[in-house]
Order: C-alpha cells, then structure tokens, then sequence
C-alpha cells in the first residue's frame, strides 16, 4: 500500500513539473540548450573561450549571418519554423539577442527569415585568445 501512495505521489509530481515546464516563456537559457526541444541555443563567450557563431545555409554553403560575442556576454538564439510560408527559401524565423552572460530568460528581440532546418547550419568559432573585455574609454581632464 505504501509502495502505491509512493508511486503516485511521484507520479503527480512528474506531471506536475511537465505542465509547468510547458508553459509559454519558461525556457531556460544555457549552454547545451534548455532541455527542451524548442530549438534553442546559447553561446559563452569568455576570456578564454571568445565565440563567434554564423548561420549557414548548406545549400549554397552562404554565410547568411555572423555575430561575434563580446567576452563575458552570451548570444541566445531561437528558431522558429515555418513562419513566412510566402518565402520559400527562407521559410522560417531566428530570433537573438545578445545578454550579460549566465541570463536565463529575456525577450530575443532580434529576427531575421532563415532556411528551414534541414537547409541551415550553425558554426561556432574560438576567436584567438585570450580576448579581455573592452573598456571604456575614460574622459580625459580638461585645463
């Protein structure tokens, strides 16, 4: 009997963590994906790790879009299919947007149409290395 309670209790909670989970803006961004399988993707770059990540399109072998990320920043980027049916080429979305890095959610206020999955590829790159961050430049005194 207890072994039942037990069973259920866990299966309660397993439903209970995957409706959650479902919900609308609960993607989670990190390196490796949300684990989901909402076509996600997020890109460290660090000191000495400097990225940059291009979309391909392996049918031409064109490089459609290049981002290099600023070191200690993260690019996260999300795919969308079948969102401009009218352009067959391009049929599908990309959003991104560049954010302080270890963010786990924010809006990907950047898009542009790209292939569909099949015709489109992301590479990455470590830039040469180490790379600091950019400082601004300070006001110089006037006399």
């Amino acid at each position: 009997m207890k072994t039942w309670k037990i069973a259920a209790t866990l299966a309660g909670a397993c439903l209970s963590v995957a409706a959650f989970s479902a919900l609308p803006g609960c993607t989670s961004y990190q390196p490796g994906g949300s684990g989901f399988s909402d076509d996600t993707h997020t890109y460290y770059s660090t000191v000495h790790e400097p990225k940059s990540v291009s979309l391909v399109d392996t049918r031409t072998g064109q490089t459609l879009w290049t981002y290099e990320i600023p070191v200690n920043r993260q690019l996260t980027l999300r795919f969308y299919e079948n969102q401009s049916p009218d352009t067959p080429d391009t049929p599908s979305r990309m959003h991104w947007r560049e954010f302080e890095i270890g963010t786990k959610q924010g809006n990907l206020d950047n898009e542009m149409l790209v292939p569909m999955a099949r015709d489109r590829r992301l590479d990455w790159v470590i830039r040469a290395h180490p790379e600091y961050p950019k400082t601004p430049a300070k006001a110089e005194a006037i006399d």
